[in-house]
């Protein structure tokens, strides 16, 4: 098991069998997919396995919070990311230059991925090893219609926190080895999902 997460596996277990396990999900949602990443799914993994009742609450939890997070990230990059000159904002420089995860390459990266793929690539984020912020500022930089938005983003991490409640419910502690190995395994099956949705939704 890596060092991060029996850090977090330590400090969960001080709140999992508390009332706030939910709300510290929702409050990492919210930071997570607005500036700061954080790494949620693991929290909410070790959180579920402390507590396999309450796994369906915490996805909702969580997924509200990355909801309401990634809203603020869109709006931070309708209004505040670039300047009437189309150069980045002060604020956006000092995200840039401090924050993990976002970077004048990943917003190019964003940049090209929704240039080819449009607000379809929201459903397919929550497979990417990029930080949801980048998508969420990046959705509001472009203009994406904010009603299309929040939709995919509700479904996308909907779909993908569900889908592993429900493994966490029936698999227990089997799946602390999946986590012992890497957290990316176990999100292979919700990202398939999405994946599976996305081809659906488009030849319809």
């Amino acid at each position: 098991m890596n060092k991060s997460f029996k850090k977090i596996h330590e400090w969960s277990l001080q709140y999992a069998n508390a009332k706030w396990g939910p709300w510290i999900l929702l409050v990492g949602g919210i930071i997570d997919a607005s500036f700061l990443p954080l790494p949620v799914t693991t929290l909410f993994l070790a959180l579920s396995l402390l507590n396999i009742k309450s796994t369906v609450k915490y996805a909702l939890f969580l997924t509200a919070g990355i909801v309401g997070g990634a809203t603020i990230g869109y709006l931070a990059g309708r209004f505040a990311w670039l300047d009437p000159r189309m150069e980045f904002t002060g604020f956006a420089r000092f995200m840039i230059d401090r924050i993990p995860g976002f970077s004048v390459e990943g917003y190019g990266k964003i940049q090209s991925l929704f240039s080819h793929w449009g607000s379809w690539i929201l459903l397919m984020a929550t497979a990417t090893p990029l930080p949801y912020g980048l998508f969420s500022v990046s959705s509001g930089v472009f203009n994406i219609n904010i009603v299309i938005f929040i939709i995919a983003t509700l479904a996308g991490h909907g779909i993908k926190y569900l889908v592993l409640a429900y493994f966490t419910r029936r698999m227990g502690p089997a799946v602390n080895r999946l986590i012992e190995f890497t957290w990316r395994p176990v999100t292979l099956i919700p990202a398939a999902c999405v994946v599976i949705t996305l081809v659906v939704l488009k030849v319809i």
